[in-house]
């Protein structure tokens, strides 16, 4: 494909989960939270959910088909992404 007809944009995502509070067990349920940074605008959000993080970040990429239709692997299978 050439270069000029390329189109992308970055994201930066963070992933962590606050350390549990004095007393409660290592194991303790904690949520994980969530930074995006949109590279191009330096944009950034914070989110308690992955379907937060998306809606984002679909809401960055015009003509991203949103909802049920979308499916999970886009216009190629999870066998075409990796090369077989």
């Amino acid at each position: 494909m050439p270069t000029s007809d390329l189109e992308y944009t970055s994201f930066l995502i963070r992933l962590w989960r606050e350390p549990p509070n004095a007393g409660e067990p290592q194991a303790a349920s904690r949520e994980w939270l969530v930074q995006v940074e949109h590279i191009p605008d330096g944009k950034k959000e914070y989110f308690s959910s992955l379907e937060d993080l998306f809606a984002f970040i679909r809401a960055q990429l015009p003509g991203v088909p949103v909802g049920e239709e979308a499916g999970g692997q886009g216009s190629m299978g999870a066998e075409e992404q990796r090369g077989g």
